[in-house]
């Protein structure tokens, strides 16, 4: 999830890409809460440990998967293929 999330990060603070984005390394932002805390990180020094913690504060599913039963009937499960 680090290298994907850096890979990201690198494409975003590359032209031509990140002359359209509001993208600035240089203020120094920590305060993780902020919404635009990553896109303000220079990926050069960003610590594998502040991306973690970081992913593990803002990453969440919307979609579980396995979680209703498909049926041949809405008795018995979540679709009906009648």
């Amino acid at each position: 999830m680090i290298r994907s999330v850096r890979a990201s990060l690198a494409i975003a603070q590359t032209s031509p890409l990140a002359e359209q984005l509001v993208v600035d390394c240089s203020k120094g932002n920590d305060d993780m809460g902020d919404m635009y805390w990553l896109a303000d990180q220079d990926r050069e020094t960003l610590a594998d440990e502040h991306l973690e913690t970081w992913l593990r504060g803002k990453v969440e599913t919307h979609h579980p998967v396995c979680t209703a039963r498909m049926a041949s009937s809405a008795a018995e499960g979540v679709v009906d293929l009648t």
